[in-house]
C-alpha cells in the first residue's frame, strides 16, 4: 500500500516536472487551496481532490502504486516506516491492553491495536 506521504511526493515531483505552481493547480482543478495543500503535504483529502489533481497531471493511480512498489519494495506490504522497535512496542501495548481491566480504550491504544492487526495480517 502506498502511504499518503509517498503519494504526495509523487504528485509534487510530477507537478514540478510539469513546471506547475501550486496556484496553477488550484486554478486549473477548482479545488480549494486548503485541500490542495493538505494533499501535497500527505494529509487526508477527499477522493475527488485526489482525482482532480491526478487528472490534471495525467497520472494513473494504479500505475503510481505499482511504481512505488517496484522502486521501494518494503512499502508494498503497507508497512513502510515501521521498524522492528515499533513492532515490538505495538506488541507490548497489545499485551498491556489484555492485562488491563476491561474498559474503553484510549485513542492511542486503539491505534496501536489497529496497527498490530495490520502487522499480523500481513505476515
Amino acid at each position: 500500500m502506498t502511504t499518503s506521504f509517498e503519494l504526495a511526493a509523487i504528485l509534487d515531483n510530477e507537478r514540478k516536472r510539469q513546471a506547475l505552481t501550486i496556484s496553477e493547480v488550484i486554478k486549473r482543478t477548482g479545488v480549494s487551496r486548503a485541500a490542495i495543500y493538505r494533499l501535497f503535504k500527505g494529509g487526508d483529502v477527499q477522493l475527488t481532490t485526489l482525482l482532480s489533481v491526478t487528472d490534471l497531471l495525467g497520472l494513473d493511480l494504479l500505475a503510481m502504486r505499482t511504481d512505488v512498489a517496484r522502486l521501494m519494495p518494503d512499502t508494498a506490504d503497507g508497512l513502510s516506516g515501521i521498524s522492528a522497535a515499533t513492532r515490538k512496542t505495538l506488541a507490548q501495548e497489545k499485551n498491556r491492553q489484555r492485562e488491563a481491566a476491561p474498559g474503553p480504550m484510549s485513542a492511542v491504544a486503539a491505534r496501536a491495536a489497529r496497527l498490530q492487526g495490520k502487522l499480523q495480517t500481513s505476515h
